[in-house]
């Protein structure tokens, strides 16, 4: 018994129904459909034991019907054997026939007793034999929870039974009754799907969204000839309404109306994306999405066939209507694969993503056999780069064996090239669409013989231009996740991230938080997150400042070109009751140039800010649409940068009190207003985005202000001895935290 067989949580094995020998699954594995006894030769498989235990409860029912009839005639104390007279008056033999009819009853329901447990041992047999586990490897039970029990009826067949108030189990068992139905339909000749494979529970790992642990599962894939279907199945015991646009305009899964069917249709779009860059053999018109229902109270539905590649059906009510427009659209697409391409594919595709385990082995293996992967190709020279490409001196940045940039600034340029691409695409499928629409509206001739002329030829036309539209959502799909890959990019190769070790994700403590980086439609670099999540409100907000000022450092002619940013520094808290240096406090961000120190302190704060840097006093109300309702005096803000500054004067630096300077910023409030411009003594308080050219401008006026105390050289010095002193993020090492983008086939070109 293997590590699969052990993960099942039970005695996983197969007991032949003839014979009695014990057969491993994996050893069933091994061997090619049907599986055969070695004893005797007995089908062990889903048709083999299927039949055996209908022979068994035809034999059980039979037996229960005795037994109820010798129940019968114990009861009214007579034999079915012996007619009525003068011998059934005898006192004697009536005691005899009762006994005798109680003693037949008996024995009758002991035989259904042990019937009953070998169909029931049938029953897990059949289970540990099938597709279902053996390509799967689904447990019947997880941890020390009440598992799926499977069992036999007369009525239903085979069937199982989920535990009670358990909606990960229900699960399992909707994806296990589609894909029963499913089997049936691939080995029936009759059925369009007859050589088909039926393939479940596969993970399929994110490659086009830059990670590596980021999977998508797909419950039910069906791989055919002309197309595949990627199926998304729930199992849910309440009313599904499906209402699908009635507009001919392509649309996506969030125009579905009904909340429980968008959701299952949006997981299925995911899913099907995922699997485009693994089956390149068909075009990403033939990959079909499906929602299926599983016993709902109630099904309604405005389409009986595909709109838009997507489709929702239930089971079993609906089944028949479900495989009808799975027809339909296998009738309307050209063959793309023949049979024996569908099976080396299919099994491709459960080798490599049949087991997240396995897939997570096979993703840890590729890193260490190719270590630093390219994650993108230089269009000047075409040159593959990696990671460690991406590192390069604190003011050049990055750059290619050709010259060309790899900063910020050249991945920001190409965002911007794919983003106006996007929006090409999409102007011609919605060109296509408009099309589309008008014919499907023209009126026809009047003459019969010229309508069906007309109508054939605008059918053609019509599927075209169908084409051409899904043709192009498909690029600016897959340049979508192109730009999400690059977003990465950017992250992971910003000086940011080489100063802080700061990763997108993070849940190994009490600090958790998650964000995703982005780009607009307009190129612009964004970092994203989770309403309430404050850490990474934080992280973002204060990445968002060290970029406006990182682009101040870059501008040709500033006087703070030149100059060292450092964000999160963590510098020693000497106050009463912190005497040691081993208590730190964070500093959002510090910057040095030649004359003087900038001491900047973050905050995030959606309310409407009114500031008086001469008074120290910031108050806000309670944001949009409350006023001054709920006016608050923020004293903290104030006091900790004023306690950064003062923890910075005690470092080891050449600058004074009087030129080390606070600087409060805050991003992203409702409204902003200050009484004075510039700084006011040693404090400025300003904001971002709305004060960014003001903030920029009363940093270089006040550097200008200063006399030089520092040289170039010496201040680069300065900035990497705080950064290797005070600059340890989370106490690790940043290498630990740079997380790996893999590089499928394609590659993401840089402009130069």
């Amino acid at each position: 018994m293997d590590a699969k067989d052990r993960s099942c949580g039970l005695n996983a094995h197969v007991e032949c129904y003839r014979c009695g020998a014990v057969v491993s699954p994996s050893e069933l594995r091994k061997e090619k459909r049907p599986h055969r006894c070695a004893e005797c030769g007995a089908r062990l498989d889903e048709d083999g034991f299927d039949e055996q235990a209908r022979k068994l409860l035809v034999h059980k029912e039979y037996l229960k019907a005795r037994a109820s009839l010798w129940g019968l005639c114990a009861e009214a104390a007579i034999s079915p054997l012996v007619s009525k007279g003068p011998l059934s008056r005898v006192h004697s033999l009536e005691t005899y026939l009762v006994s005798r009819a109680r003693h037949r009853r008996t024995s009758l329901l002991a035989k259904v007793d042990r019937l009953e447990k070998e169909i029931q041992a049938l029953a897990y047999s059949r289970y540990f034999s099938g597709k279902w586990f053996l390509e799967g490897n689904v447990p019947l039970q997880r941890g020390q929870n009440q598992g799926i029990t499977p069992f036999y009826t007369l009525q239903k067949g085979y069937e199982l039974r989920p535990p009670a108030k358990n909606t990960c189990e229900r699960g399992v068992i909707g994806e296990f009754e589609v894909i029963e139905r499913f089997r049936r339909e691939a080995i029936s000749p009759q059925s369009f799907l007859f050589g088909s494979r039926i393939l479940h529970n596969l993970y399929v790992p994110c490659l086009n969204m830059g990670q590596d642990d980021c999977f998508h599962e797909a419950d039910i894939i069906v791989v055919t000839t002309r197309c595949l279907f990627v199926i998304e199945v729930k199992h849910k015991r309440t009313k599904v309404n499906c209402t699908f646009p009635k507009t001919t305009r392509t649309y996506g899964a969030d125009a579905v109306v009904g909340k429980v069917v968008s959701a299952a249709l949006r997981q299925a779009d995911q899913s099907a994306e995922a699997l485009t860059a693994w089956c390149k053999e068909y075009p990403p018109e033939n990959v079909l999405r499906m929602a299926v229902f599983v016993n709902p109270t109630k099904f309604t539905t405005n389409a009986s066939s595909f709109r838009n590649r997507r489709f929702v059906g239930s089971c079993p009510c609906d089944w028949k209507k479900t495989l009808t427009a799975m027809e339909q659209e296998f009738r309307l697409h050209d063959e793309c694969l023949s049979p024996e391409k569908v099976n080396v594919l299919a099994d491709s595709l459960q080798t490599k993503l049949g087991s997240m385990r396995d897939v997570r082995m096979a993703l840890t293996a590729r890193r260490e056999r190719e270590g630093a992967r390219p994650v993108f190709i230089c269009r000047k020279c075409g040159t593959r780069l990696g990671w460690d490409d991406l590192q390069g001196e604190e003011e050049a940045g990055a750059s290619c064996i050709c010259g060309a940039p790899l900063n910020d600034a050249a991945l920001d340029g190409f965002a911007r090239q794919i983003t106006q691409e996007i929006k090409h695409l999409d102007h011609i499928a919605q060109g296509c669409a408009a099309k589309v629409a008008k014919e499907e509206s023209a009126l026809l001739p009047s003459l019969p013989w010229r309508r069906h002329v007309e109508a054939l030829r605008r059918h053609e036309q019509v599927r075209q231009l169908r084409k051409e539209e899904q043709h192009a959502r498909a690029n600016a799909a897959e340049l979508q996740c192109g730009l999400r890959r690059l977003a990465q990019l950017r992250y992971y190769g910003s000086a940011w991230f080489a100063r802080t070790g700061i990763t997108l994700e993070r849940a190994e403590d009490e600090y958790k938080y998650h964000i995703t980086p982005f780009y607009g439609e307009r190129g612009t670099f964004h970092l994203d997150y989770q309403w309430g999540d404050v850490q990474a409100e934080s992280i973002a907000a204060e990445f968002r400042v060290f970029e406006v000022l990182c682009q101040a450092l870059a501008t040709s002619g500033s006087p703070l070109r030149g100059s060292v940013l450092l964000p999160n520094l963590y510098l020693p808290r000497v106050e009463r009751g912190f005497p040691g240096t081993n208590v730190r406090e964070q500093v959002d961000c510090v910057l040095l140039t030649p004359s003087c120190a900038f001491v900047i302190e973050v905050m995030r704060r959606p309310a409407n800010i009114l500031a008086d840097a001469l008074t120290r006093t910031v108050l806000a109300d309670g944001g949009e649409g409350k006023g001054l309702s709920d006016v608050r005096l923020l004293g903290y803000p104030l006091v900790a940068v004023a306690r950064h500054a003062a923890q910075f004067t005690l470092v080891d630096t050449p600058y004074s009190v009087n030129s080390t300077h606070e600087v409060l910023v805050f991003v992203d409030p409702c409204s902003f207003e200050t009484t004075g411009a510039g700084f006011v003594g040693n404090l400025y308080i300003g904001c971002v985005p709305q004060g960014e050219q003001a903030l920029v401008e009363a940093l270089e006026k006040r550097s200008r202000m200063k006399k030089s105390v520092l040289s170039h050289d010496a201040l680069f010095a300065l900035g990497k001895r705080l950064l290797a002193t005070y600059g340890t993020a989370q106490g690790v090492e940043v290498g630990e935290h740079v997380k790996k983008i893999t590089d499928g086939d394609s590659g993401l070109r840089l402009t130069a």
